[in-house]
């Protein structure tokens, strides 16, 4: 079970969790955008969470949040509870504003251990400063990443390969962090007319553990009907580069992953349905409520009573 919470945090957090947070805001606007979405997580069939994001953007600033929890047969198996946010501003050169982070925040809780990490962007170098802890919850006490059960566990090599996976510094200066990358990644997209022919992009990404690239690839607009539900949709192919901070069988595992989200192709581009397959798990996310139509719908009330 801990090997499963370990997977779970860094695999599903760093690409399920996380394609969600891409912006909803067209790149040329200048207009305030505010959004608050819901979404049910699917593996296999069986509803395994619940996610709510989080917009506020305009034309000088970004923030952005997204809350992940576990339902049913997944919180009867293991207790989580993850909630990421990211804030900063945008480049003022070139023809397309990017996001240039000032903090990330990613806290997550599962059965035995809560943990907290905060990345800082400096403004002029933009070198990353990382501060991350653990706690027990049975005992209340901090821990070192050495004490943690999964990487107890670990052979002593595997505890030395992964001492020695550390991403160097330089190769953290001019990344994004996952939710402002994709809000880059959507920009692109956006800027350069998907909806007439296939755009290519590329973003750096440094998630407090690991380097690696979002490479990601268009198709043309077309009808999908999800749920009953009928949208003109544009699909984004994304696959998982990595660069430095993995194992042998990490970085083997991020290659193999997909991902497949279609957005809606309208001034909001909303995410409707995410898809992620890794060596572990083929995971859909599917919207379930606009909550500014329906704010109910994203109080945690109304997310239990529809798990039960």
């Amino acid at each position: 079970m801990h090997s499963f919470s370990r997977r779970l945090t860094a695999g599903s957090i760093g690409t399920l969790f996380a394609v969600c947070a891409l912006s909803p805001a067209w790149a040329q606007s200048s207009a305030p955008q505010t959004e608050r979405l819901a979404y049910s997580m699917m593996i296999g069939g069986l509803h395994v969470g619940d996610a709510v994001v989080d917009l506020s953007q305009d034309e000088d600033d970004y923030q952005t949040g997204l809350k992940v929890s576990a339902r049913g047969i997944a919180k009867a198996l293991r207790e989580f509870r993850a909630d990421l946010s990211s804030q900063g501003g945008f480049t003022t050169d070139g023809a397309v504003p990017l996001p240039l982070p000032a903090s990330f925040k990613r806290d997550w809780s599962g059965a035995e251990i809560e943990a907290s990490m905060i990345m800082t962007y400096d403004p002029v170098t933009r070198v990353t400063t990382k501060q991350e802890r653990y706690v027990s919850r049975e005992t209340g006490e901090e821990m070192t990443r050495d004490e943690l059960p999964w990487v107890k566990n670990d052979s002593k090599r595997e505890r030395e390969a992964e001492a020695k996976r550390q991403v160097p510094d330089d190769a953290k200066v001019g990344t994004l962090d996952p939710m402002a990358a994709f809000i880059a990644a959507r920009h692109q997209v956006m800027a350069q007319g998907a909806t007439q022919a296939p755009v290519k992009f590329r973003v750096p990404v440094y998630d407090g553990q690991r380097r690696y690239d979002i490479v990601g690839t268009t198709t043309a607009a077309r009808s999908v009907t999800i749920n009953d539900k009928t949208y003109n949709v544009i699909t984004v192919n994304t696959t998982l580069v990595p660069v430095a901070g993995f194992s042998e069988k990490g970085e083997e595992r991020m290659r193999q992953s997909r991902g497949k989200i279609l957005f809606t192709a309208d001034d909001r581009f909303i995410p409707v349905q995410v898809t992620i397959e890794n060596e572990y798990m083929s995971g859909v996310m599917n919207l379930t409520a606009d909550c500014k139509i329906t704010p109910e719908a994203c109080t945690p009330a109304q997310q239990q009573a529809a798990a039960n």
